[in-house]
């Protein structure tokens, strides 16, 4: 009983020294308040614009639309665009691209029938925070109606997501 006695006293004496020094106190509240301003404004997690390379193996309207559509929300941004997917594996190792999508020749009849996934997104998943961004991807509707068949995504060099692969040797 005497320890909390003497802590209540304790946090009395510096509560009246805090009421006499104004610049201590305003530092002790102040300084904490930017600080989650500044960090809640100013610190932006959000990835945008990852690299990305566009396979249309379908080249119809639906499948440039859908590409189109994936580049206006600005998680992608299309740097390649390619016929075969042969030389994803090249970009993807190099770090020209962190994202793929594939949409193969049958595209149009994927997205007619639903069922299964019209398009594969390829994703490179050695960083967590881009993985999970680009599969923002798979919420985005392909076809004209929200409910069309949207991506299977492959995630390549982390597929079981593990964050201990990229933060460890960082």
């Amino acid at each position: 009983m005497s320890s909390l006695t003497r802590l209540l006293a304790i946090v009395v004496k510096e509560l009246r020294q805090l009421r006499r020094d104004r610049l201590t106190f305003g530092m002790i509240v102040g300084i904490p308040t930017l600080q989650l301003l500044l960090f809640g404004y100013a610190i932006n997690m959000d990835v945008r614009n990852l690299r990305a390379a566009i396979v249309d193996q379908a080249d119809t309207a639906a499948s440039r639309a859908a590409a189109q559509a994936m580049s206006q929300v600005q998680v992608i941004e299309i740097v390649y665009r390619l016929r075969d997917p042969q030389t994803l594996t090249t970009l993807l190792r190099r770090g020209d691209i962190s994202v793929a999508v594939v949409f193969p020749p049958d595209f149009d009849r994927r997205l007619a029938q639903g069922g299964r996934p019209a398009a594969q997104l390829i994703v490179d998943g050695s960083d967590p925070v881009i993985q999970q961004a680009a599969r923002q991807l798979n919420q985005l509707p392909l076809g004209p109606t929200p409910a069309s068949a949207g991506l299977e995504t492959l995630t390549l060099y982390n597929p079981e997501r593990k964050s201990a692969i990229n933060t460890v040797p960082a």
